[in-house]
C-alpha cells in the first residue's frame, strides 16, 4: 500500500538539508581530483579538436539522462551560434 505520510516542516528541512550536505561533498571531492580535472579537460580537447575538423558529437541518454544530454547540446548550441 501508498504511503500517505506527509512529512513535517521539520522532516522538510533535515531533508533539504542532507541534500546540500551530500552535494557540497561531492564538489569536495571533486575539488580534490586533480587526475578528473585532466580528464575533463582531455574531453573538451577532444571534442574542440573533432568539431575544428568538421566532425560531430553525439549525445545521448534515456530518462533523466536523456533531458541532461538535450541541456547539454542546447548549451553548446547556443554558445556556437551566439557568444552570451
Amino acid at each position: 500500500p501508498m504511503s500517505t505520510h506527509n512529512p513535517s516542516s521539520s522532516e522538510l528541512l533535515a531533508h533539504f538539508q542532507g541534500q546540500i550536505s551530500e552535494s557540497l561533498e561531492t564538489l569536495k571531492m571533486f575539488a580534490a581530483d586533480t587526475e578528473l580535472h585532466q580528464k575533463v579537460v582531455d574531453a573538451a580537447e577532444l571534442v574542440c579538436a573533432q568539431y575544428e575538423k568538421g566532425g560531430s558529437l553525439f549525445v545521448a541518454g534515456n530518462g533523466g539522462s536523456a533531458a541532461d544530454a538535450q541541456h547539454l547540446v542546447a548549451e553548446l548550441v547556443s554558445k556556437l551560434n551566439k557568444d552570451r
